[in-house]
């Protein structure tokens, strides 16, 4: 059974992280789930720090990724929001979303936002992105490395190197995940 995991908006912001975890749930490496609410927050923040770019430029993804997964869209978790107690109250949508779609993990760079005394209760643990992937890629090798070289392949407008992307990983935190894929190539 596969593993389902909710992916923060933290994760998401970064396109090249994004299109990585995409990539790797097409191959079924793990189960997707997110929300309106999170999908939100990452192009709110996209859009605070891109004035160049509008709301349109993301619909096309938002679309894209709910109709890839269409189990991934998590709704009518709110009512469970009540009563979860996070440091940042602002992330309580997310575990809620965690709660309703039965989730093992929350994948967020944000881990102290999410003390595993609290997501012990539902079943729930918090791990970072380059954890999360390392042990992913660990385990399926040739799965994960082929996804990367199809994220790598799908990127011709304008063409990005595995290299690049590779370093993209790195500025984001994702050192342990970029040198094993580049072992792997």
């Amino acid at each position: 059974m596969l593993k389902i995991v909710v992916l923060d908006a933290c994760v998401l912001y970064s396109a090249p992280v994004r299109d990585f975890f995409l990539y790797l749930a097409q191959q079924k490496l793990y189960e997707p789930r997110w929300s309106d609410q999170i999908n939100d927050e990452w192009i709110r923040s996209i859009l605070k720090n891109r004035p160049d770019l509008t709301a349109k430029n993301f619909d096309r993804m938002r679309s894209m990724m709910n109709d890839t997964f269409p189990r991934a869209n998590v709704t009518s978790y709110e009512q469970l929001s009540i009563g979860l107690k996070l440091p940042d109250n602002d992330d309580v949508h997310v575990l809620a979303a965690a709660i309703k779609s039965n989730a093992s993990f929350i994948v967020t760079f944000n881990i102290k936002d999410f003390p595993s005394k609290e997501l012990a209760k539902h079943g729930i643990k918090a791990i970072h992105p380059d954890d999360y992937l390392t042990s992913i890629i660990e385990v399926s090798p040739i799965i994960a490395t082929q996804a990367f070289i199809t994220q790598v392949e799908n990127l011709n407008n304008p063409p990005i190197s595995a290299e690049e992307i590779l370093d993209k990983f790195r500025k984001t935190n994702l050192q342990n995940t970029a040198t094993l894929l580049e072992n792997l190539l």
